[in-house]
């Protein structure tokens, strides 16, 4: 087979780890997306397992909550975090088409993602800290965090890839010299 790392046969994306051997990577695009799609779900439902009834929360407590989630551009650092799963998958090799996206995008209803985090919060913070919290995302530093947050977080996804990789690639080495 005449690669050096990778290639590609039909739809599946093959690794070369040596000569003789080669890891089937890729070769299910759904495989990819679901992956990505649990991993966001995850990531966006601060790794949520179960949900609280909702109803515990008291109305102006769930509005502040709102309003927190609001402040610390919630929606707008899921979409980032979408795009930057997207990517990755792209990355990996897999042929995503253009407007998939904007199309997934298009299908995702925040103000429902909203609803099931809420009860999260409320179990987690006191309403007191609830307004702490928005007290301090109004101050010049939590403007900033928010600000910067997006940037940190696809930053931390890319060097966790990268710790990763670099893990994987030590794991394969201890196979193979256990071989």
């Amino acid at each position: 087979m005449p690669c050096s790392d990778w290639c590609c046969k039909g739809d599946q994306r093959i690794t070369r780890v040596s000569n003789n051997q080669e890891i089937q990577e890729g070769s299910d695009m759904k495989l990819h997306l679901t992956l990505a799609i649990l991993f966001l779900s995850a990531v966006i439902g601060g790794f949520a397992i179960a949900i609280q009834d909702d109803e515990t929360a008291t109305v102006t407590k769930r509005e502040d909550i709102k309003e927190l989630m609001e402040l610390m551009n919630s929606k707008d650092m899921g979409l980032q975090v979408m795009q930057t799963m997207f990517d990755s998958v792209k990355a990996l090799g897999t042929a995503i088409p253009e407007n998939l996206f904007e199309d997934f995008t298009s299908e995702v209803n925040f103000d429902e993602l909203t609803e099931l985090i809420i009860p999260i919060y409320d179990k987690h913070f006191s309403h007191a800290d609830i307004k702490e919290l928005i007290a301090f995302y109004q101050t010049p530093i939590g403007k900033k965090l928010i600000e910067k947050q997006p940037d940190i977080i696809k930053e931390s996804m890319v060097a966790g890839m990268t710790w990763g990789q670099k893990i994987g690639a030590k794991l394969v080495k201890k196979l193979r010299e256990e071989e």
